[in-house]
């Protein structure tokens, strides 16, 4: 039975989406944004605003995973992992022994709570977890995106339910531009033993027939295979629905060696992170009298505490702070002065912590 499958995946994606900002690595959550410091926190790491490029590299990654899933399996995400189902189906199963009466009042009962889950979640993916808790009714910005995102899941669960995936939903769109004629999809074979018990179109949650021929608005969840197996239809042990299609093909092949190569792209840029990031940039307001002010900032990208040697190469000298401590992931910046001993000419910063030595150029006038 596809629905043991079907509901062992959404568990999976529940947990998944749900727990990241709670699971903790490094001491950081798993997964989160954090604003105030313009880093995002990646699985023990952190990637600071100015490695935009590789969340880019990332993101270019999944499209192109989720397009080449696509062109194999058809629209696996729709009824698989697509949010709007997973909660559309949690409900309906949480709700599953209440009398059918009362049951659509317990399902958006049990939707607005879903709902109210899903909004805290989005937030702890921004604001960490505990902080998020302690803000949560206390009025300001955290109370508001709480109420608005979990208004706006709610509505489109419970309020617009399937009628979005069969109308407006842009990925299921997007899925079937994707679709050729041997991707799989679910459809109905003619001559295969259907006793027209009608039980597929009952069970069918966007309200399809599946024997009048495949449709764009079919979300491939496999309840009317389901429902066929349990009728007992079938010849030769062969249902009359059923997936069909062809993973093996040069297209296919195309769409998997280019998002393999794309995640390989993302693994390798990601793996060539420095270790230490040093910038440097001279403040033309605070240049008098053959001395100039500089900004500089490090960024530490190791688990461990730093400490650092900043100096000068040159005739040159160091006005300021020559040594600094930086903690696990974070950023330090300062001010520093520099003396022309010898005309002017190009400032060499040199930063060190240990054996890692990173050297910056920047103009004295």
């Amino acid at each position: 039975m596809w629905r043991r499958y079907r509901r062992a995946a959404f568990l999976l994606q529940a947990a998944a989406l749900t727990g990241l900002p709670f699971l903790y690595v490094n001491g950081e959550s798993a997964l989160r944004f954090d604003i105030s410091g313009l880093k995002l926190h990646f699985f023990g790491t952190v990637l600071w605003i100015n490695e935009f490029h590789l969340v880019l590299a990332g993101f270019v990654f999944l499209v192109l995973l989720f397009a080449a899933v696509t062109v194999v399996f058809g629209k696996v995400w729709c009824g698989w992992l697509c949010p709007q189902t997973v909660l559309l189906e949690l409900a309906g199963w949480m709700s599953a022994g209440v009398s059918p009466k009362p049951r659509p009042v317990v399902e958006r009962a049990v939707l607005l709570l879903l709902s109210a889950v899903v909004s805290f979640t989005a937030i702890s993916y921004f604001v960490p977890p505990s902080e998020a808790a302690a803000r949560l009714f206390g009025g300001g910005t955290v109370t508001a995106f709480f109420a608005v995102t979990g208004g706006a899941v709610y509505a489109v669960t419970a309020v617009l339910g399937r009628s979005f995936c069969r109308s407006v939903c842009p990925c299921s769109m997007l899925q079937s531009a994707l679709f050729d004629g041997d991707t799989m999809v679910i459809a109905y074979e003619r001559g295969r033993g259907c006793t027209g018990c009608n039980r597929c179109v009952e069970v069918c949650p966007v309200g399809l027939d599946i024997r009048r021929g495949a449709a764009r608005e079919c979300i491939a969840c496999a309840e009317c295979i389901d429902a066929c197996a349990t009728a007992g239809s079938g010849r030769d042990g062969v249902l009359p629905v059923g997936y069909r299609g062809r993973v093996k093909r040069p297209k296919a092949l195309v769409f998997a060696a280019v998002a393999l190569s794309s995640g390989v792209a993302f693994i390798l840029l990601l793996s060539a992170r420095p270790a230490l990031d040093f910038t440097v940039t001279r403040d033309a307001r605070q240049a008098a009298g053959g001395v100039n002010s500089y900004m500089y900032t490090v960024r530490n990208n190791r688990n461990e505490r730093l400490r650092l040697r900043l100096s000068v190469d040159g005739p040159f000298e160091l006005i300021g702070a020559a040594e600094m401590q930086i903690g696990p992931y974070e950023a330090g910046s300062g001010r520093v002065m520099v003396k022309a001993l010898d005309g002017a000419g190009m400032v060499v910063f040199v930063i060190e912590a240990g054996r890692t030595r990173i050297e910056r150029r920047a103009g004295f006038l």
